[in-house]
């Protein structure tokens, strides 16, 4: 009875393991499949969630296109996955803090609070005795 009971408990505990590292070797063999089939023109996602077009494929890196004139050469085994009809914004703007320039403009709300703020010295700057120019 003491023996079933072991492998009872043995099975309970090795299974749920046993799937689990099979489920994670299928899923590295099917990225492993994925890298080795890039071509040159798919549309990539590297681990650090940079979207890229490749242009040469080599034996262990690749080089991508991230934007007009401007690539990048890296490791094959940072691509993680395709970039499924993704395409960049376009006309998005380069800095968050510009995003709503164009809001900005239409209402003049934003701009009011920027003179104000620049008015009262802020500035953006913390009130701080390196940042007053009266010390200068």
């Amino acid at each position: 009875m003491d023996i079933v009971l072991i492998i009872a408990l043995l099975a309970l505990f090795l299974l749920p393991s046993f799937f689990m590292m099979r489920k994670q070797r299928k899923q590295q063999e099917e990225l492993r499949s994925f890298q080795q089939a890039l071509n040159p023109g798919d549309r990539v996602i590297t681990a650090g969630g940079i979207h890229l077009v490749l242009t040469d494929i080599g034996e262990t890196t690749v080089t991508g296109e991230i934007a007009a004139g401007v690539e990048v050469t890296m490791e094959k085994i940072a691509i993680l996955r395709p970039a499924d009809q993704v395409s960049p914004a376009q006309n998005a703007p380069i800095h968050p803090e510009h995003a709503n320039d164009d809001a900005a403009e239409s209402t003049g709300s934003d701009q009011n609070q920027d003179d104000a703020a620049d008015a009262q010295g802020g500035g953006g700057f913390p009130q701080h005795p390196e940042n007053d120019d009266r010390n200068n």
